[in-house]
This record gives structure tokens, C-alpha cells and sequence, in this order.
């Protein structure tokens, strides 16, 4: 049975402003000097709490020069988790799983953890990613 979605603690979201002045330097990085490890498995990246790919650009050109196929979630800024946010997540995913053809490793940053688990508890199940 599905749990019911929760909205994180304001004290948590509030957090999350004190990474703003990294959010918005952060396209102007380059790649972090990484290990080439990957073998072209698919990643994508999902920003922070009212963050967007630009936040993510750095993580995603070290996967790529550590071996990785890096995707960013397209999905505009990260304003929490909405109403529509699993079914737009959802084929967001099925997309990259349809261009690579294996399953998709997902990560992301503060409280992306906590959107994983109301997936879970929206019944959302994988279809092959």
C-alpha cells in the first residue's frame, strides 16, 4: 500500500539556501580530476532543492571524464516534490533507459534521498532502469 507523500521539515529546506553561491558558480568549474571507472553506464543527475542542471554540471562532466554516460534531469529547478513530480521523474528515466538500452543509476544531492523514499512510497517500481 502507498504511504502518503510528506514535504520535508522547513528547517531542511531552509538549508538548502546556504548552498545558493555554489549553485550559481558552478557551471563556470570544469571537471574534477577522477579515475576513469565507468564503462559508459548511464547516470542521471538530480539536483538539490532549488537547484537546476547548471548546479549539477560539474558532477556530470567528472562522471563523463571518469567514464560515465551523465545525464541531467531536464527538468527545470528543483522546487520540491509536486504533484506531478514522480510522473515527469518517471519518464524523465524511461527516456535515458530507451537512448542507452541498461538500467539507469540515479544520483543526486540533500534531499534527493528523501524524494527517493516517497517514490517508494508512491508504489513507484522499476520497468527495467
Amino acid at each position: 500500500m502507498a504511504e502518503t507523500v510528506r514535504k520535508p521539515a522547513l528547517s531542511r529546506l531552509l538549508r538548502e539556501l546556504l548552498d545558493v553561491p555554489k549553485v550559481i558558480a558552478a557551471p563556470l568549474r570544469g571537471a574534477a580530476s577522477v579515475p576513469h571507472t565507468g564503462k559508459g553506464e548511464p547516470v542521471l543527475v538530480i539536483p538539490g532543492f532549488l537547484a537546476d542542471d547548471a548546479a549539477t554540471s560539474v558532477l556530470r562532466k567528472s562522471l563523463k571524464s571518469a567514464g560515465y554516460r551523465a545525464f541531467g534531469w531536464r527538468l527545470g529547478f528543483n522546487l520540491g516534490f509536486r504533484d506531478n513530480l514522480v510522473d515527469r521523474m518517471v519518464a524523465r528515466l524511461e527516456a535515458v533507459h530507451a537512448e542507452c538500452g541498461q538500467k539507469v543509476v540515479l544520483i543526486g544531492w540533500s534531499l534527493v534521498g528523501s524524494m527517493r523514499a516517497n517514490w517508494r512510497g508512491c508504489g513507484l517500481t522499476s520497468s527495467g532502469w
